[in-house]
């Protein structure tokens, strides 16, 4: 096998890194090779923008709770949900502004709809989230599988988000549907 030889510099950072990774492959040469094909193969890939926001959440807000589908049915089936809005009424304002990195009145309309649709969709509450222009306002429609306190209460955070907001909706729930005409003007 014919070899080459390299020479470079690479930052403090990624010089510990290499330390730590030689020591588990026995040389710095066997690490740098394992490295790059790993990122010939595809296994170096970057992460989805839904992953990245899995991390944020669970690591950086420490406010991911591991609970089944049906322990969050039973929950929301058997809680008092006016209490549980109350205690929680900012979420939807708080998860648009940490995923926008700014305050929600410097948001546009379709920024906060994108990341209604963003958020619905990776936090796993739902098994349909979009939206549609229908020329005088938007139309969210959210599809779920848990109950009317989970169409309450999540209407109950959109409300709020878009009265914080500015914007005035009209919203029409189910048991496992919730559709909010957002109005443009």
């Amino acid at each position: 096998m014919e070899k080459h030889r390299l020479s470079t510099t690479i930052s403090q950072k990624h010089w510990e890194l290499l330390k730590k990774h030689s020591c588990r492959f026995e040389t710095q040469q066997k690490a740098l090779e394992h490295a790059m094909e790993m990122m010939e193969n595809g296994n170096g890939k970057s992460l989805t923008p839904e992953e990245k926001l899995w991390i944020h959440y669970g690591c950086e807000m420490r406010s991911i709770c591991g609970v089944t589908r049906e322990m969050l049915r039973t929950f929301l089936n058997s809680s008092d949900i006016e209490s549980v809005f109350q205690a929680t009424r900012k979420m939807m304002i708080y998860f648009i502004e940490d995923h926008y990195q700014k305050p929600l009145r410097k948001c546009s309309l379709k920024e906060i709809l994108d990341g209604l649709v963003f958020n619905g969709r990776v936090v796993n509450w739902f098994e349909s989230v979009n939206y549609e222009d229908k020329e005088m306002y938007y139309c969210l429609r959210f599809v779920h599988s848990f109950s009317l306190n989970s169409s309450r209460l999540n209407n109950g955070w959109i409300e709020e988000l878009f009265n914080e907001y500015g914007k005035k909706t009209e919203s029409y729930i189910s048991e496992h549907s919730i559709f909010v005409k957002v109005y443009k003007n």
